[in-house]
């Protein structure tokens, strides 16, 4: 159902398919427990044909809670199907934070193939601005 793995200290979340809400609840939970020497959070979306709306609050809530821990959130392979669903069932910050975590999708490095057991590059993470 999902790939996870833990790479020089970035916990890395790779869900497949159909998220509905026990599958997003159940990323929740795992995003709950990461053990505290992790820097770093990336979820792949790039296998996730579908996302139920009525389980996003929950991981938008989670997602902004390790950003605050001080942990970077990263999010890439969103589809522009996903990115709709996101763009209909939250709201706008919500959305924004979501598109600025997947934001360094763009960003990221030819020369990472998207191999999770490869050495990826080191990429900017959102991390609020501690005002």
């Amino acid at each position: 159902m999902r790939a996870q793995s833990v790479f020089a200290r970035v916990w890395i979340e790779r869900p497949e398919g159909w998220m509905g809400r026990s599958e997003l609840r159940d990323l929740v939970g795992r995003l709950q427990r990461i053990p505290c020497e992790i820097d770093s959070v990336r979820i792949v979306w790039d296998q996730v044909t579908h996302i139920d709306f009525r389980g996003l609050g929950d991981l938008s809530a989670q997602m902004r809670f390790l950003t605050r821990q001080g942990i970077g959130v990263r999010c890439t392979g969103f589809s522009p199907y996903l990115l709709a669903i996101l763009r209909v069932a939250l709201s706008l910050d919500e959305v924004e934070m979501f598109e600025t975590f997947a934001g360094v999708e763009a960003s990221r490095s030819p020369a990472w193939t998207g191999d999770l057991g490869a050495p990826m590059p080191d990429l900017p993470s959102f991390r609020p601005s501690k005002n």
